[in-house]
């Protein structure tokens, strides 16, 4: 038997530690994650750190805006999610994008997803956004593929570095084959809530599509019987456990 699902850690293994971690990260892909998704911010002198949210309140407990501010001064945080965890992870810092490249190229076969958030394209400029993410990505010895909800932003990291891209739609998205045809990527990446408003047949071609929030077993049978075999959970061990006690869920005999 083989596994023919993509099983991909939204921010990691984020159930049991802070997400957007290098511990949440090692974690997922120990646990045998074949991906695993993550968010970069760029701070004011042009770093790239690995945050899902530009603010510090949620992540860090404190006040603070990842655009304004320099990685000095993020080394003084700590990205201890204490909403979720309290005191437990006090200690964890912020990974930068050159360190969570520097770790994972101990890995192989391991896919990453880099999604860069609107905020710091906005506040920095699409190219400029680019060019700080290439800084760390051009040593990154493992696949990956940039992701974004900006079309423009994918469009410009084609043109200047061919990269492979993810286009996150969403549900005002034009969900045609022209639109996405014309964006080229490589993945088509979409909420679950979003592809169940969108009850009409998927527009398939040369890219794979990629649903996240799932994250039960009836979740996984939904985007199966829409003929699509990659998806972003939050519950890695879970769902990693589900499909292993249901051989048939996610496997397909070898011939």
């Amino acid at each position: 038997m083989s596994i023919i699902c993509n099983v991909i850690a939204h921010r990691g293994n984020k159930s049991s530690f802070p997400e957007n971690t290098l511990e949440s990260f090692v974690s997922a892909l120990d646990l045998g994650a074949t991906a695993i998704e993550l968010d970069v911010q760029i701070t004011s002198d042009q770093t790239a750190v690995i945050s899902h949210d530009v603010e510090l309140t949620r992540c860090c407990g404190t006040q603070g805006n990842i655009t304004q501010m320099t990685v000095e001064q993020l080394n003084t945080v700590t990205a201890y999610e204490p909403q979720r965890f309290g005191t437990q992870f006090y200690g964890i810092r912020m990974p930068t994008l050159q360190s969570v490249v520097y770790r994972l190229n101990t890995y192989k076969n391991i896919e990453v997803f880099v999604e860069i958030k609107t905020e710091s394209i906005q506040h920095h400029g699409r190219i400029h956004a680019i060019n700080c993410l290439h800084t760390s990505l051009k040593k990154a010895n493992f696949n990956w593929t940039l992701i974004s909800f900006d079309a423009a932003v994918l469009k410009e990291a084609q043109l200047r570095f061919s990269w492979k891209t993810g286009w996150v739609l969403s549900e005002d998205n034009s969900w045609d084959i022209e639109s996405i045809s014309y964006m080229q990527p490589q993945f088509i990446f979409a909420s679950l809530d979003a592809l169940k408003a969108h009850t009409d047949k998927l527009p398939f071609g040369q890219w794979d599509w990629v649903i996240y929030g799932v994250n039960n077993v009836d979740d996984l049978k939904y985007i199966l019987a829409r003929n699509i075999f990659s998806f972003e959970t939050d519950r890695l061990d879970f769902m990693l456990k589900a499909i292993s006690d249901d051989m048939a869920l996610c496997h397909t005999s070898i011939n």
